[in-house]
């Protein structure tokens, strides 16, 4: 889990205080924006350099939705941003270096997030070596292997790669490239497939629904309403000789119909021949 130092002195601090006066908010919204714009410089601008970064993109990264100008502007005003950084070289470092033979190295102009090499700059280093020892790593684990091991290794790591995307429905679809050699399954009927979970219902059994379908439908109409509702569409079918792609949506679709008809009709139910005794278009649930 990536982290940097969050000092308690910040909450009271003066530049704390000058950023949230420049941008009128309390001192608590302004240590959200700053630790958020931080947060988000840990893996876009590791090196704290915002120089290439918009306005708009940076008072984003920090969550500020008004003016992003006016938010970069505070940042500045207050310190938290640079608006040049000193490229010459740290003597402290290696005292061997004769810097009276080095030409004067000028200031770079841009944004700099104030002293990001004290808090984040420590992360950067141990991310770059952490990366180096994989890598080290890795050659000489490589370089015990033969190269049919290597090969097997190779052609593993590929598989969980493609394993692990997630393919769009009609990719996965797709045929393979090359021939399938090995015959169509044929204990599936393809037809029946996506009729399997379904059970037939009504007079004529014609009506297919899944079970969660009859379930929609018995919260939905109750048990005498369900019934009757599936009756109907059984006898319709039985007698026409239609086929719905889905006979649950046919129900739903059947039962708004009814519902607007008996609206435009002055709330006068419709006898729409549905077995049992109250007429169908009433579909009213029974308590």
């Amino acid at each position: 889990m990536t982290w940097i130092e969050s000092h308690q002195s910040l909450g009271g601090h003066r530049k704390l205080r000058c950023f949230a006066r420049l941008l009128k908010i309390n001192r608590p919204k302004a240590v959200g924006h700053l630790h958020y714009l931080w947060w988000w410089a840990l893996d876009n601008a590791p090196d704290g350099d915002m120089s290439a970064i918009e306005n708009a993109d940076i008072a984003d990264a920090a969550m500020w939705k008004r003016d992003p100008d006016s938010f970069v502007e505070a940042l500045i005003a207050a310190g938290f941003i640079d608006t040049s950084i000193d490229t010459s070289i740290d003597t402290s470092i290696d005292t061997s270096i004769d810097t009276s033979i080095m030409p004067a190295m000028p200031a770079r102009a841009g944004k700099f997030l104030y002293n990001w090499d004290d808090y984040a700059g420590r992360l950067a280093e141990q991310r770059a070596l952490t990366i180096e020892q994989k890598r080290i790593g890795g050659q000489k684990r490589m370089a015990q292997l033969t190269p049919e091991q290597r090969s097997v290794m190779g052609k593993e790591a590929a598989a969980r790669r493609w394993d692990k995307r997630k393919m769009p429905a009609q990719c996965q679809q797709m045929p393979a490239t090359g021939p399938d050699r090995t015959g169509p399954d044929l204990t599936v009927p393809v037809k029946n497939i996506k009729k399997a979970d379904k059970k037939a219902y009504g007079e004529f059994n014609n009506v297919l629904l899944t079970d969660q379908e009859h379930e929609k439908l018995f919260e939905a109409f109750n048990e005498v309403g369900t019934k009757e509702r599936i009756e109907r569409l059984s006898q319709y079918v039985a007698s026409k000789g239609k086929k719905y792609k889905s006979d649950y949506a046919t129900i739903l679709t059947w039962d708004r119909k009814d519902k607007q008809e008996d609206k435009d009709n002055g709330g006068i139910t419709k006898d729409r021949g549905v077995p049992g005794n109250r007429p169908a278009g009433a579909f009213t649930d029974l308590i």
